[in-house]
């Protein structure tokens, strides 16, 4: 059992939040767990404190743009995708870099974007060509072909898809066997989360697709920029634009609408969920945004009160919480209010006590452990 005493300094975050991430232009986000990387105009930066601080790319990668970045499963082994330098692997969490493109000729690493899914990671470049690995980058298999340029891969648990102007890719095995279709809307990016498929084309408008039917209009974007990210979540559906920012669906991508209030900028490249965060890359860099603040239901990964307390509550002056050992080290806990505004990220220290200094009312309390999230609520008398 983990006794916590702690306070909260009540400020008002903005929806999106700046990191301190020195990637510079940030072009691609990897997460595996509570760690994030991005890769961009400086290389590869990776996070374990979602965002709060940053680790740079060490030695090894060459003075290239990183467009692609995927993770392993053991969170030390990362991939950097360069255009003109092919594939760079690191075994030891980004500290030293290697070349990695045994099966990547020459004429074909150009690499524009990269992803995990399931036990291959995925390489797409600009001549159209998906590579694949499934033997994290010792050796890689072209399992597609094209002549376009693949800016952009989704990929979830068991699917991946990719687009070019010419041809829409899909896999149902993570990117082993691919079924090309005509891409006559102009899609940039699709994403697929159960029976539908949700796409944006070159303008941003959203289409999506019922079991494999024709496209249907759902978002026309009268901001009129290019799609280039997208990604499924429990709770709905994400995608971004170079030029009109950060798009929502709580409805798995039946409709959206504009999520970009204390954006820094609305050039964005890529989104990737790293809870209780959403997390984007652009002309501004790594910002962030807590899920709660687009989506009033809870995450699928978040536990109601499963085994924590919290005594006294209401409380006046000061808070004790009580954590089971079974959910691990606690490594953050949040309070935020109850329409989702952040008061304070606290990196917890065990046997702290201090004053609360907090408005009187009702706020949501989440703690990150290394295996959960747990949430609750407390009353500030």
């Amino acid at each position: 059992m983990t006794v916590l005493f702690f306070a909260f300094l009540c400020h008002v975050e903005a929806q999106w939040t700046s990191t301190p991430c020195p990637v510079g232009q940030g072009w691609a986000l990897a997460t595996n767990g509570s760690i994030i990387c991005a890769g961009g105009g400086n290389g590869v930066y990776c996070s374990s404190d979602f965002g709060s601080t940053w680790t740079g790319s060490g030695t090894g990668l060459p003075d290239l743009d990183v467009y692609g970045v995927a993770m392993a499963p053991n969170g030390t082994t990362l991939f950097a995708g360069t255009d003109g330098g092919g594939v760079f692997r690191s075994l030891n969490g980004g500290v030293t870099w290697e070349p990695a493109n045994n099966g990547i000729d020459p004429a074909h690493q150009g690499i524009r974007a990269m992803k995990r899914c399931g036990n291959l990671t995925l390489a797409g470049n600009s001549n159209g060509v998906v590579f694949a690995s499934v033997d994290d980058g010792d050796s890689w298999f072209g399992a597609t072909s094209g002549s376009a340029s693949i800016e952009y891969i989704f990929s979830n648990d068991s699917a991946a898809a990719c687009a070019t102007p010419g041809a829409l890719m899909l896999s149902g095995n993570c990117g082993n066997n691919w079924s090309p279709s005509p891409n006559a809307l102009g899609l940039r990016v699709v994403g697929v989360m159960g029976n539908r498929r949700s796409a944006v084309n070159s303008t941003g408008d959203a289409y999506s697709s019922v079991n494999n039917g024709p496209w249907s209009l759902n978002f026309d974007n009268p901001c009129s920029n290019i799609g280039t990210a997208i990604v499924t979540h429990a709770n709905g559906m994400f995608y971004t634009t170079n030029g009109c920012g950060f798009f929502a669906s709580s409805d798995s991508g039946a409709t959206f609408q504009d999520e970009n209030s204390g954006l820094g900028s609305w050039n964005l490249f890529d989104i990737s969920i790293c809870e209780p965060y959403a997390f984007v890359c652009g002309g501004s860099g790594v910002e962030r945004r807590l899920l709660s603040q687009v989506f009033t239901d809870v995450p699928e990964r978040v536990s109601v009160s499963r085994g924590i307390t919290v005594s006294p509550n209401p409380f006046r002056d000061r808070l004790r919480l009580y954590v089971p050992s079974k959910f691990g080290q606690v490594q953050h806990v949040l309070l935020s209010t109850m329409d989702g505004r952040l008061c304070q990220d606290i990196l917890t220290r065990l046997s702290d006590e201090v004053e609360l200094d907090v408005p009187a009312g009702s706020y949501v309390l989440s703690v990150i452990t290394s295996q959960d999230v747990l949430v609750t609520r407390v009353i500030r008398e």
